[in-house]
């Protein structure tokens, strides 16, 4: 394994450390030297390399002219795909990129146009640990980032173009039943109503759980268009402000909390809106704790209120045109793929409550 410096986006606020494979017992160890004592992201890069050549004692094969071009060549193209979108995705497809940059410098002998580089990087990744969600994000990423070197004529070849999706095991989707909602109804409303309410905000307007949720103010809510804004920032897409429909079940709930400053956040302290929004995992916690006490099988969880909220308004009749606009999801494709893996389809729901008498 190639001496690696972590943390991947450089967070100055987390500990830095390099992490390699010991040559004599081929377990992984880190190596903290004075790094965290350097106040710069530069300084303590110079300092990582000091490690690994000094400390560690690994060097690197003097690339050649070749080895050069591609790398900046990703670089370039790289930072125009991923410019517009949210900080958190930068970083992700930035440690795609630095990854598969330090393989072909270090461990691809064959040629830029090689068919089965592709090929030869998927096995390594696969040989390093990475399961097959990450392999298939990874590939996903980087056959998008060679397609547009490609268009551009800067490469003749797209090396993954001849790689396929690893099958991965996806963890069991579950959706909660008719008792189940009663239940957790019940015990929240007296208990936790500020958890309830977050619940019935997944449930009748897909709100996601995390940034969306956490970030949500009270000038956020405007009752008189039944709607809530989610900010471009906070957004999956990241793209531009969306709006998510207040039903009518939800607006009783929603307006008492318009007493409120405008700037107060939603989900505050203490169970009520405040200045300070609440820690990104403190609602799913409370949810965890509340499952476990009444002793929920594996795969309920927190999101499991969307994918009921989803469930209910397919078997209402609802079209899976107008849940994927409401779910604000890509594609209509990937919403058929949702309910797939829920084990529905969207021919599912029941006609006998659409059908009119004539």
């Amino acid at each position: 394994m190639v001496p690696t410096l972590y943390p991947a986006n450089r967070d100055l606020s987390k500990p830095w450390f390099v992490c390699y494979r010991c040559p004599e017992t081929g377990k992984y160890k880190k190596k903290y030297g004075k790094l965290a004592h350097l106040p710069t992201v530069a300084e303590r890069e110079a300092e990582a390399e000091r490690i690994i050549k000094y400390d560690i004692g690994w060097y690197a094969p003097a690339p050649s002219k070749i080895r050069n071009e591609l790398p900046a060549l990703l670089e370039q193209f790289y930072r125009y795909k991923i410019a517009d979108l949210r900080h958190k995705s930068q970083i992700t497809y930035r440690t795609m990129v630095e990854s598969f940059v330090r393989w072909y410098r270090i461990e691809w002998k064959g040629s830029d146009d090689d068919e089965v580089m592709g090929l030869e990087y998927m096995r390594y990744l696969g040989e390093n640990g990475k399961g097959a969600t990450t392999r298939n994000n990874y590939r996903s990423f980087l056959k998008s980032l060679f397609e547009r070197l490609v268009e551009a004529g800067k490469v003749d070849k797209n090396p993954f173009k001849q790689t396929q999706k690893a099958r991965e095991r996806r963890k069991t989707k579950e959706w909660f039943r008719t008792e189940q909602i009663d239940q957790l109804r019940a015990a929240l409303q007296v208990s936790d109503p500020q958890l309830w309410l977050a619940c019935r905000l997944i449930f009748y307007c897909f709100i996601r759980p995390g940034n969306e949720m956490q970030h949500l103010q009270i000038k956020d809510i405007d009752l008189a268009q039944k709607r809530i804004r989610i900010k471009a920032e906070y957004s999956k897409s990241g793209q531009q402000d969306e709006w998510v429909m207040v039903p009518d079940q939800l607006m009783p709930d929603l307006n008492q909390y318009l007493m409120y400053p405008p700037h107060f956040y939603l989900f505050g302290h203490y169970g009520i809106p405040g200045p300070k929004f609440l820690g990104k995992a403190t609602l799913f916690r409370r949810h965890e704790n509340l499952l476990k006490d009444f002793n929920f099988p594996t795969g309920f969880v927190f999101y499991s209120w969307k994918n009921t909220g989803a469930i209910h308004m397919l078997q209402q009749g609802i079209s899976i045109l107008h849940i994927s606009k409401l779910m604000r999801h890509r594609s209509l494709d990937y919403t058929r793929e949702y309910f797939k893996s829920l084990g529905f389809e969207d021919f599912n729901a029941d006609l006998s409550k659409m059908m009119p008498v004539i």
